[in-house]
């Protein structure tokens, strides 16, 4: 009869931990809603903070925590990279659990191991914060050459409109920027008139549904 090493009977504890967790959400399935909500909020605050860093914009001035709720929905890219990393970490460990690791090196024991698996909670953090900063800075990086829809910005107690481009918008004010200055513009809601753009063209009637 084999006897577990004090290692092995740690990692048994821990992987156990992890499955009461699993079962507290089971029996507690608003859990699930709350998680997920600090999860988007958490989500749209980095890359929201990431995104206007680049544009010299201290989000945290300007934003309150539903705007950050919110901002995490603006971009479908996003939860897209939550998603795709989300699928490739759950079978990651599926595979980590069925690897075995008796009978293998010790680099290959190591990727079996309930070490292992509860690195790869935290390893998989890091690669969604390094993916949002990552997309933060290439959206940047278009915006300030020029790759933003701009819109007719009319001020409240001006009778000049001038085209903008919309970096953000919270609660209470819009944040602007206009490409060919490099100028960022911060204005409460009630500065702004009006915000005008062309509608798309209408297609074609050959083209409509009959």
């Amino acid at each position: 009869m084999r006897v577990m090493t004090d290692s092995e009977n740690k990692g048994k504890n821990k992987e156990e931990s992890g499955n009461l967790g699993a079962h507290l959400l089971r029996e507690h399935p608003a859990l699930i809603a709350s998680g997920f909500y600090a999860l988007a909020t958490a989500i749209g605050m980095f890359y929201s903070w990431r995104y206007l860093q680049h544009f010299g914009v201290n989000v945290f001035l300007y934003a309150e925590l539903s705007d950050f709720l919110l901002a995490s929905f603006k971009d479908a890219v996003v939860w897209l990279m939550v998603a795709g990393l989300t699928v490739a970490w759950y079978f990651d460990l599926r595979a980590s659990r069925s690897w075995g690791s008796r009978e293998r090196r010790k680099g290959l024991r190591w990727y079996g191991s309930p070490a292992y698996r509860r690195w790869s909670y935290p390893g998989a953090l890091l690669t969604l914060l390094l993916l949002l900063n990552f997309y933060a800075g290439e959206e940047a990086k278009e915006i300030r050459a020029g790759a933003i829809e701009r819109f007719n910005v009319k001020f409240a107690e001006s009778e000049i409109t001038r085209k903008l481009a919309i970096l953000e918008t919270t609660a209470r004010f819009v944040i602007f920027f206009n490409p060919d200055t490099q100028m960022v513009f911060v204005h409460p809601h009630e500065a702004i008139a009006a915000i005008s753009f062309a509608a798309p063209a209408a297609e074609s009637q050959g083209n409509t549904l009959e």
